[in-house]
């Protein structure tokens, strides 16, 4: 009986460190390897215009976006024009599909209104009789409200004669309250901007931060064609811009001039890697440093007595 026992626990346990080494062997991959991705759009509109025709410029734009990991293993895409559709395989079997369609947007946005038509169509069910008989009451009664509207009002008139000075004073004393307590925050807050440990939990920051978007621009990137504004000026201002940018376009941007008309025949490329490996490195940074932490702590604090005088 215990050799049996003690067999099956053995068993167990393989099977356990089994399933934690593979899922293991599956955290490091997905920290370790990169996930690749491609954007491609195109806006092919080759002939001049003399107006800008944005349907036609929509009706000519097509993109698409790729992403895969380790070694297209899992791959999947999101296409325009169309139905924009993300796909994700699996060994090439696509395992889910997510399609944002206009006639989902167009029913969830009709279906309130269908809901509320049987309130409105209940509305008007009184019969003439009825209405008769409450226009009688009105009648009668109106006299009677006339009075008491007018007694009413006389009294209110003395009433708020009195009681103006007391709001007056009380709304003094709650603006005067929330002016100090404004000012209070703003010393606070400015004692933490120039502090030491402020400038250091920036500086920290800030590095982290230029490191995760260095992973997220694309390598590789090229944009050509033909751009036209319809009017000599303002293409003479795209190109004037793009010489300030050259310095980081060169070698990137390939675009020919339309002085006269309008014209859009552009192709855009762009390819790139994103490694979650240093994603989670910047964040356990961020995490462990100690003016980070007690920075954010402060900013805490303030919001935490902010709200408990709130109430």
């Amino acid at each position: 009986m215990l050799l049996s026992v003690s067999a099956g626990l053995k068993g167990a346990g393989i099977v356990l460190l089994w399933v934690l080494g593979i899922l293991m062997a599956l955290l490091l991959l997905a920290l370790f390897l990169p996930i690749r991705y491609e954007i491609r759009g195109i806006v092919e509109d080759p002939e001049p215009h003399e107006e800008l025709q944005t349907a036609r410029l929509r009706e000519r734009l097509s993109f698409r976006l790729r992403f895969s990991w380790l070694f297209r293993f899992v791959s999947g895409g999101i296409s325009y024009p169309g139905d924009p559709e993300l796909r994700v395989r699996v060994l090439g079997i696509t395992v889910s599909r997510t399609r944002w369609s206009k006639e989902q947007n167009l029913n969830k946005e009709q279906k309130p209104d269908k809901a509320q038509k049987p309130d409105k169509e209940a509305a008007p069910a009184r019969g003439p009789g009825r209405r008769g008989e409450a226009g009688s009451v009105r009648e009668t009664d109106a006299p009677h409200e006339a009075e008491s509207s007018q007694t009413g009002a006389g009294a209110g008139k003395t009433g708020t004669a009195e009681q103006t000075p007391h709001r007056s004073s009380a709304a003094l004393g709650v603006a005067r309250v929330r002016f100090g307590s404004m000012a209070e925050n703003i010393r606070y807050y400015t004692e933490i901007l120039r502090s030491d440990r402020f400038r250091r939990a920036f500086h920290r920051v800030s590095g982290q931060l230029k490191k995760v978007l260095r992973m997220l621009l694309p390598v590789k990137w090229r944009l050509s064609g033909t751009v036209g504004l319809g009017d000599p000026e303002k293409t003479g201002q795209l190109l004037s811009g793009l010489a300030l940018l050259w310095p980081f376009i060169r070698g990137h941007v390939e675009l020919a001039p339309e002085f006269m008309a309008y014209r859009a025949d552009v192709r855009g490329e762009a390819a790139g890697k994103i490694r979650l490996f240093t994603a989670a490195v910047c964040v356990l940074i961020l995490y462990f440093d100690r003016d980070v932490r007690e920075t954010l702590q402060l900013f805490r604090k303030e919001n935490s007595e902010n709200d408990g005088r709130a109430e």
